[in-house]
């Protein structure tokens, strides 16, 4: 295993995050909705699109709170510098989740984006727990395509588009080097726009889940939009990480 047991490290500023042993720290957060994930400082990892910027719920709530983005930052360093030993602290953190759930998942970027070492942890998370899905949701096309391309059977990449970021699709598209993988592609409708199909789009979500806003309801329509009560929904529904929303997408190539 990596070497772990540092007290500080320096972000790209230089300034020095207090860390504790890595053993202490806590890397999982939770919300009421998609359950544990693993999160990331919007700022240094995001490659957001204008869509993204003027919708983005990372913005507002507790998830912007000072501790939350503490824990985002340090996620951000420890992952950076020992990107095999951050995964197989998440091992050790989800175990006793998994003790308890059969169906236990785990949501990569709650908040944030893919990088480099990020890329390697999901892989080496992977590897270590080859039936816990990791749902994985990413703008960046170099890393999406990375992560692809690796054929994890568990990992399921969620490429998130909307108006103003669609080139993105041919970009990621031509850095693939698999015809056949997990990446999907979910649509992000700004506010007040009114979603109309699109064929290669296998998950949507209006703005704030309103679903005034969806000119059809079918498959592809996030339950968010429709339903009263949210919580747990992702677990309910599943649609991102169990194989159908990587279906959809085959299906109407």
């Amino acid at each position: 295993m990596e070497h772990l047991n540092y007290k500080k490290l320096k972000n790209k500023s230089n300034q020095k995050i207090e860390l504790l042993p890595i053993q202490e720290n806590t890397l999982l957060s939770e919300n009421k909705v998609t359950g544990l994930s693993i999160n990331f400082p919007i700022g240094s990892t995001c490659k957001p699109s204008k869509v993204c910027i003027d919708t983005c719920y990372a913005l507002t709530g507790p998830i912007s709170w000072n501790a939350s983005v503490v824990k985002q930052r340090k996620n951000e360093l420890l992952c950076k510098n020992f990107p095999k030993g951050f995964a197989q602290k998440i091992v050790k953190e989800i175990s006793k989740y998994m003790a308890k759930d059969n169906n236990f998942f785990l949501r990569w970027n709650g908040v944030g984006d893919l990088f480099k070492e990020a890329v390697d942890a999901i892989h080496e998370l992977a590897l270590k727990e080859p039936s816990m899905p990791i749902w994985v949701v990413t703008r960046i096309p170099e890393h999406a395509a990375k992560l692809a391309d690796l054929l994890l059977p568990n990992v399921f990449i969620h490429f998130s588009l909307d108006e103003k970021s669609m080139d993105r699709k041919e970009k990621v598209e031509k850095l693939l080097t698999t015809a056949k993988n997990n990446l999907f592609y979910s649509y992000q409708c700004d506010k007040n726009e009114t979603y109309n199909p699109i064929s290669f789009i296998s998950v949507v979500f209006a703005d704030k889940y309103n679903k005034d806003f969806i000119s059809k309801v079918d498959e592809t329509i996030c339950p968010l939009n429709t339903s009263e009560n949210i919580e747990g929904m992702c677990n309910k529904c599943r649609r991102c990480f169990n194989g159908d929303a990587v279906n959809y997408k085959q299906s109407s190539a």
